[in-house]
């Protein structure tokens, strides 16, 4: 009689294991389910986030102070800054600093592309170099062209700053109007050159 109790006793605790083990697992399906939810929610914030920068006017522009740049784009002024920053870089230059300048284009490509272009980078910086050509660029005005945008955000452009060039060869200096064009793409978060030209010389 005793033996079958201590039996029923067993029996019993193996019960309410398993009823106990049968609420842990809701309990890690329903935790599963939440922290799938909580993933796409995650995701889906991410690819929305937006940041709002807002600069002093005089340091961009006096009409639209505002930068907004998120993981996939940025709005016009972003784009404006960087374009304007790049040509500014690479445009005002001597055969002894081109080198250096040149170095921004490295810095912003991506390696693929800057691999792609370095051969075409380096007959232009060693030309400018050889005939001991500087020069000074005016900018006149900025334009956006060939803009893929997306949920209000741009992906990519083209910027062109248009300008007066103040050029020395050797010891002859001339002046012209021309321009530069700097192609940008935004890739999760980071801004690259994807294109760099001018008709300048």
């Amino acid at each position: 009689m005793a033996d079958k109790l201590k039996g029923e006793e067993f029996i019993s605790i193996i019960d309410k294991d398993k009823v106990v083990v049968k609420y842990l697992w809701r309990i890690v399906v329903m935790l599963s389910v939440a922290i799938v939810i909580l993933s796409f929610a995650f995701m889906s914030i991410r690819e929305t986030t937006r940041v709002n920068i807002e600069l002093p006017a005089t340091l961009i522009y006096k009409n639209a102070p505002v930068v907004v740049a998120g993981i996939d784009g940025a709005n016009k002024v972003y784009y404006r800054m960087w374009g304007e920053y790049v040509i500014k870089e690479l445009s005002n230059f001597t055969y002894e600093t081109i080198g250096k300048k040149v170095q921004l284009l490295k810095k912003m490509m991506r390696p693929t592309r800057f691999v792609e272009k370095k051969k075409e980078i380096d007959i232009f910086t060693n030309t400018l170099s050889k005939n001991l050509m500087s020069q000074k660029f005016i900018p006149e005005d900025t334009n956006l062209s060939n803009v893929i945008e997306s949920k209000g955000i741009i992906r990519s452009a083209t910027i062109t700053v248009n300008g007066i060039a103040f050029q020395s060869i050797s010891k002859e200096k001339s002046k012209k109007e021309c321009k530069y064009d700097v192609d940008l793409r935004y890739v999760k978060g980071v801004l690259y050159v994807e294109d760099f030209g001018t008709d300048c010389f």
